[in-house]
């Protein structure tokens, strides 16, 4: 079958967290990479699709420069109203085939998200090439491709699409039958294809369209990657979501995996056969770059530190040498007796999702502890310090190079951000300062929507409890009478106000 046009069948874009120059930066320390700038970076995005990635960097970092390009009339024509809409001068979108373009100046980060498997051979070679005429020399690069051997199962799956129907509606009854043909799965590989089977079944129609029937989706094994990418001056720095959940590696898998391999490539490839890897996100920074050392805990003194990690006790006791138990948020448990660890600990899940530096980390944990007439045990910091990098690579803790703010106290009339207004009006999450989605139910959506400064809370949940009576709204559960909707939507919206503040969405 023909491949569904881009300009029929849109692709709904959202936000890359990995993709952002902080998390790129982040990458590039731990890793011994090139450091390119945050403040007035100069970004481009190869495939920026209709702007969903581009558009939040271009609105919280008013000192970028940034460029979009893409070959759909369609997308680029989102994307340009929607940096209109919002007012940006710092974004600009372009309409061109990869074959033919032609980069205007340097870029300190280059983004290549979904495309690289999704092209052809000639505009592969053209993205590398563009890759490395426009990289700054401390540049890095961001370029995400389906991963072999993973990808091969839902590779099979996509063939099979691909060879037997003739459109979407076609692809969606072929998954859904073959489903009910498979049933229950009795052996390891039903297991494995009923999940692909669910996946493309269930797929919205952009990504069934492009993932399962696009002309071209080459799966390429990592090594093959960097390979080519070396043939054009580009090295591998390493994985934009080696700290992230779709992309961690346990520390003990790594130290099993490393006598099988023969160097870091053969490594990373056999991690992807093991845990079933189908997406990889390489950065690749010029292969003339200043490359340093990868870093370790002395990173925290530079990052901030943010973390949901919590205490199991309560009341909390922050006595020196009394031990006390917490958990991260994959189930860790840690148990720690320092005076000043515990309250660092206790700091950053209250605060959470702010984050801080190590320093004032502690000055702040020493702070609340003289409170208690406890002095910090000497050599305390340096043993937070070592924990909290423990702590990193096991995925319990984040760090990040960037500080927007956050944990904002709206006022009496909330007024969400622009971006915010803007993408609950159009897309099913928002996007954080820190590039991550937040997703939103449709009632959530409305309620940002409505946020311009003009109602107090109250004001809002009746105005939206009446187009709840009128059906113009769905809530799920309302009960009928506006007297009865009213109280349950006035702490619906204050329930998302103070979401929207935690995450300096409002003010």
């Amino acid at each position: 079958m023909s491949e569904p046009s881009y300009e029929v069948v849109p692709y709904e874009g959202r936000a890359i967290p990995a993709s952002a120059p902080a998390a790129l930066a982040l990458t590039a320390r731990v890793h011994g990479g090139p450091r390119p700038p945050l403040e007035r970076a100069r970004v481009l995005e190869l495939g920026c699709g209709d702007g969903a990635n581009l558009v939040p960097l271009a609105f919280h970092h008013p000192d970028w420069t940034l460029v979009g390009v893409d070959a759909s009339e369609r997308a680029i024509a989102v994307a340009r109203e929607s940096a209109r809409e919002l007012g940006l001068d710092n974004v600009t979108f372009v309409r061109a085939d990869l074959a033919s373009y032609a980069p205007d100046g340097e870029h300190d980060y280059v983004i290549a998200h979904g495309i690289y498997s999704w092209v052809d051979a000639e505009r592969r070679t053209a993205l590398r090439r563009i890759a490395r005429a426009a990289l700054a020399r401390n540049g890095l690069a961001y370029v995400s491709f389906n991963a072999q051997p993973g990808w091969g199962v839902r590779g099979r799956v996509r063939d099979a699409l691909h060879r037997s129907a003739t459109d979407l509606t076609g692809a969606r009854a072929r998954a859904s039958g073959l489903l009910e043909v498979l049933g229950e799965p009795q052996r390891d590989w039903s297991v494995i294809l009923r999940h692909e089977l669910e996946r493309a079944a269930a797929a919205p129609d952009g990504y069934l369209a492009h993932e399962y029937l696009a002309a071209h989706n080459e799966p390429f094994w990592l090594g093959d990657v960097v390979r080519d990418f070396s043939a054009e001056g580009l090295r591998y720095v390493g994985d934009a979501t080696f700290d992230r959940p779709e992309g961690f590696v346990d520390p003990a898998l790594r130290e099993r995996v490393r006598p099988l391999a023969g160097d870091a490539i053969a490594e990373e490839e056999l991690i992807d056969l093991l845990v079933y890897r189908q997406l990889r996100a390489a950065v690749l920074a010029r292969s003339d770059a200043a490359f340093d050392a990868p870093t370790g805990p002395e990173l925290l003194d530079e990052a901030r530190i943010a973390a949901v990690v919590r205490a199991a006790s309560d009341p909390f006791d922050p006595t020196p040498g009394v031990e006390e138990r917490f958990t991260g948020p994959r189930g860790t448990e840690v148990r720690i007796a320092s005076a000043l660890a515990k309250m660092a600990m206790l700091i950053l899940a209250r605060d959470y999702p702010k984050g801080y530096r190590l320093g004032e980390l502690c000055a702040i944990a020493a702070s609340t502890l003289s409170s208690y007439g406890i002095v910090p045990e000497p050599e305390a910091r340096e043993a937070l310090r070592a924990g909290l990098w423990q702590l990193f690579r096991s995925l319990e803790i984040e760090l990040r190079l960037d500080a927007p703010e956050l944990r904002t106290t709206p006022s009496e009339r909330p007024i969400a951000s622009a971006l915010a207004r803007h993408e609950a009006a159009r897309r099913p999450a928002l996007t954080t300062p820190l590039h991550g989605a937040l997703p939103l139910e449709p009632i959530d959506r409305a309620i940002v929507a409505h946020l311009d400064g003009t109602r107090e809370p109250d004001e809002l949940a009746r105005e939206l409890a009446a187009q709840v009576e009128r059906g113009e709204l769905e809530l799920e559960g309302a009960p009928s009478g506006a007297a009865r909707i009213v109280p349950l939507l006035e702490a619906r919206v204050r329930e998302t106000i103070t979401t929207l503040g935690w995450w300096g969405l409002a003010r």
